[in-house]
């Protein structure tokens, strides 16, 4: 396999994590309360399937306000959506270019 096929092999791989990653990130604008019963704060998540960020205020005098990054939650989102990323866009590409190599039978 010549270089340039290994360049092309890899960006299979490469394109749908870089969209994937693209996608989580406009994920953020998925907002999901994610309060459910808990007495003097109030908890919002945003990204989607899973909230990869958390914005907690409390109901103190101060109304403090605090910011949680869950790096596995991205991680697994981003994974998500390579995923469907590349199952329904590199795939098909991928299987067109496969069947357009000529397969030589001998004899």
């Amino acid at each position: 396999m010549t270089i340039r096929g290994r360049i092309k092999d890899a960006l299979y791989y490469i394109v749908p994590a870089g969209k994937g990653a693209i996608v989580t990130l406009a994920s953020y604008l998925q907002r999901q309360d994610l309060t459910h019963g808990r007495i003097g704060a109030s908890t919002k998540g945003y990204g989607a399937p899973l909230p990869w960020f958390e914005e907690v205020i409390y109901a103190d005098q101060l109304s403090t306000v605090k910011h949680r990054f869950n790096l596995g939650n991205f991680v697994l989102d981003a994974i998500f959506w390579s995923f469907l990323i590349g199952t329904e866009v590199v795939v098909p590409i991928y299987l067109w270019h496969k069947s357009k190599k000529k397969i030589d039978i001998p004899g």
